[in-house]
């Protein structure tokens, strides 16, 4: 009986090690890749656990992560970081954040409703920073003042089906992934994001809902 347990455990402390090592390695090569490194990231969950594992698993490949644990939180923060982005413009864009991971099942405000609140905060900065400079710049230039870029934000889920997703792009955002947070898959967003394209037009393909 004893020497049972004892085997069990052992086989569990393996597995562990083996997914570790697997981890480890599979964040090694996304960092020397290039693809998250140096990226700023928002991940917004209202279970701490789930930012604690998100947070290692991007830090490994090279992010620098923050973290909400609420809709209202990630909110505020977002909303700073536009501020702060539209009082530097011609400066570094985006901000202070790259990219923001959202969940979409969170009590009070959930995704749906910060992504919403977001995205107004984006047309807010955007009409103020019209607003500032737009006189000035026709004047000078005769062209109209480029405004900051749409923030990405991307959903997590643990039930994404193609209905979820549709929806999701349909309310505001760019994409979706399921939870655990996968490195590579959100890699393969992230430069799916990026690509020269109409942001309304963005959609997924078979693997952001594997």
């Amino acid at each position: 009986m004893a020497g049972g347990t004892d085997c069990s455990s052992t086989t569990r402390r393996h597995s562990s090690s083996g997914a570790e090592a697997a981890a480890a390695a599979t964040a090694a090569a996304l960092a020397a890749a290039g693809v998250l490194q140096g990226r700023r990231i928002l991940v917004v969950d209202d279970t701490a656990v789930n930012l604690l594992v998100a947070r290692r698993t991007l830090t490994r490949c090279g992010a620098t992560v923050t973290t909400a644990g609420s809709g209202e939180d990630a909110v505020r923060r977002v909303a700073a970081a536009l501020s702060a982005a539209g009082d530097a413009r011609g400066g570094d864009e985006g901000g202070a954040l790259d990219v923001v991971l959202m969940d979409l099942h969170m009590p009070g405000m959930d995704g749906f409703m910060a992504t919403e609140a977001i995205r107004e905060c984006e047309k807010a900065v955007a009409r103020g920073a019209a607003a500032s400079e737009a006189a000035t710049e026709v004047a000078q230039t005769g062209m109209e003042v480029t405004v900051l870029p749409r923030l990405p934000i991307v959903a997590l889920t643990a039930d994404v089906d193609e209905a979820i997703a549709q929806h999701c792009l349909a309310n505001g955002f760019d994409g979706i992934l399921q939870k655990p947070i996968d490195p590579r898959l959100l890699s393969h967003r992230l430069l799916q994001i990026e690509q020269p394209r109409c942001l309304g037009l963005l959609q997924t393909d078979s693997h952001s809902i594997q």
